[in-house]
């Protein structure tokens, strides 16, 4: 079964992402306000800047946010995942990477050289960032670095 990816168009997507991201990460470490959350990705969602994964039947697979952004002590243009969440397991990987690519596509469109990827504080063998190296991107740590 296909991945399909796109913006969200309705609050309740919206609220699912949310909700995903407030059940996998530890408040403890940094609270999270469910208001200012919804209104962040409503905003993203907004501007172009965040995708939803579903399978073909429209169950619920995470999300992505990212966004062009100039790198200060570079002055290098690159995308940037900001925030994202994904299911556990097999699918989750396909989703990541589903993901990732979607992102790569917007960098090349945007003009920018490169995209950025970073794991959570949440992420402590760095999963994200082996399983961006697996398909070619470089990695340093809990970071994923591909230049385009």
């Amino acid at each position: 079964m296909g991945i399909v990816l796109r913006r969200p168009t309705t609050i309740l997507e919206i609220n699912t992402c949310v909700d995903s991201y407030s059940d996998f990460f530890d408040t403890k470490f940094l609270p999270i306000s469910r208001e200012a959350s919804i209104k962040g990705l409503v905003d993203y969602s907004r501007k172009d800047k965040m995708e939803i994964a579903l399978t073909e039947d429209g169950e619920y697979l995470g999300f992505m946010v990212s966004e062009k952004l100039i790198i200060d002590f570079s002055n290098v243009a690159v995308f940037k995942q900001q925030y994202m969440f994904t299911v556990g397991g097999y699918q989750g990987v396909k989703t990541l990477l589903a993901l990732h690519r979607s992102m790569v596509v917007k960098a090349k469109a945007s003009g920018c050289k490169y995209c950025l990827s970073e794991g959570s504080t949440e992420d402590s063998t760095n999963v994200l960032a082996r399983v961006l190296e697996k398909d070619g991107w470089y990695r340093k740590h809990y970071a994923a670095s591909l230049r385009i």
